[in-house]
Parts: structure tokens; C-alpha cells; sequence
């Protein structure tokens, strides 16, 4: 199994990408989503919360075969931010929404199967 992050779409590209992938990846190909799950330092729903519900609540209907995971998302731009700089990506591409964007999904992955063991 390899994990990988599809990357960073507008909602209805993300759909229809998803559905696209799910076809390239009959089952068992697809393990799973994991979606952000968007809390803020206290743990209460920041107020993106019921835009992930509501994609949540598609990808259920979609795709009910295919477990969904939530993982906490709090603070994945600014680790994504960090890793960027470490590892010496030119300021003008951390710059970019979807570059940032990007590498917190992945950081939301990686804490997500971490925690997994």
C-alpha cells in the first residue's frame, strides 16, 4: 500500500478527480480517505468545519465502500510551511497557496498513518 496525496483541487475538480481515480483503482485499490479534520487549538470545529462535513457526507454516498478517516488538521500549513523552508524550497513557490496547500495534505497524511503505527 502506498499512500499519496491527489492534491489540490476546487471542490467540484476534487469530485470529479476522485471519481476518476476510484475507477483507475477498483477495489482493494483504494484503502481509504483521510480528510482534514478541521479543529482549532482547543478543539472545537474552526468554521470550515461544515464544508468537510458536508464533503464528508458526498464521499460517503459516493464511494460507501471506501472507509473515510478524520484526522486533526490543526497547524499542517505551518508544519507544511517549516518542511518547505527546511528543505530549501524557493520563496517564491511557498508563496503559492496550492504549494502549501500540497505538502499539508501530506502532512495531515503522514500524521494520520504515524498515528496508524
Amino acid at each position: 500500500m502506498i499512500p499519496s496525496v491527489v492534491g489540490t483541487y476546487s471542490q467540484q475538480g476534487l469530485k470529479a478527480k476522485l471519481r476518476e481515480k476510484v475507477a483507475e483503482e477498483p477495489p482493494p485499490g483504494i484503502a481509504g480517505f483521510v480528510l482534514g479534520w478541521p479543529l482549532q487549538a482547543d478543539g472545537s470545529p474552526s468554521s470550515s468545519m461544515h464544508e468537510v462535513i458536508a464533503f464528508d457526507a458526498w464521499l460517503k454516498k459516493t464511494f460507501p465502500s471506501i472507509p473515510i478517516y478524520h484526522q486533526d488538521e490543526f497547524g499542517s500549513s505551518q508544519e507544511a510551511m517549516q518542511w518547505m523552508v527546511e528543505s530549501g524550497i524557493p520563496k517564491g513557490k511557498r508563496a503559492q497557496k496550492e504549494a502549501v496547500d500540497s505538502t499539508a495534505a501530506a502532512v495531515i497524511l503522514q500524521r494520520y498513518l504515524k498515528e496508524q503505527g
